[in-house]
């Protein structure tokens, strides 16, 4: 009985891993002054496996952020064209701003594929000093995949962005 809705729940069943953003460590100086610390920001990701029409989805996402679809769909195509899997969030809008995250979350009935996302993100309280030599992270970007360090990863990996080894690394 009702095996189309059945097979259906069947197909969306299975296991999936996804990295989670762990908060890094606060850096102090000699005197007990945070360097580096954490604080949250918001991204605001689409899940493609939860949606029935990409095109709706992404017109009304543009609407709730106040955005041209075109700048939301740039994330998506890109996704798509590297065979990202269809359970992985697409991140469209990183560091939302608190309006653009109330907006999704009461549209959150319309748009079922949107989610957003607490992320743990560095914040350097003393005017970015040393930010070079802290550096950031953020996923691997599509020029980084083919280089040796970063043998074996995948799109979607969270790899160092900037900072004292990535900076040497590349020769700047």
């Amino acid at each position: 009985m009702q095996h189309d809705t059945y097979e259906a729940w069947a197909d969306k069943n299975y296991l999936r891993t996804l990295p989670l953003r762990a908060p890094r460590g606060v850096v102090f100086d000699r005197h007990g002054r945070a360097l580096v610390e954490n604080r949250d920001s918001f991204t605001i990701v689409v899940l493609r496996e939860r949606t029935a029409n990409l095109d709706q989805a992404i017109r009304r996402l543009a609407g709730a952020v106040g955005w041209p679809e075109e700048r939301v769909r740039e994330p998506i195509q890109r996704a798509i064209a590297r065979r990202d899997p269809i359970f992985r969030p697409i991140p469209v809008v990183q560091n939302a701003t608190l309006s653009q995250v109330v907006a999704v979350k009461a549209r959150q009935l319309e748009l079922p594929e949107v989610e957003v996302l607490q992320v743990p993100t560095r914040q350097y309280p003393s005017d970015g000093l040393a930010a070079h030599l802290f550096g950031y992270v953020g996923e691997i970007q599509e020029q980084q995949l083919g280089r040796p360090e970063y043998a074996g990863l995948e799109s979607g990996a969270m790899v160092g962005q900037f900072g004292h080894r990535a900076y040497l690394q590349r020769g700047d």
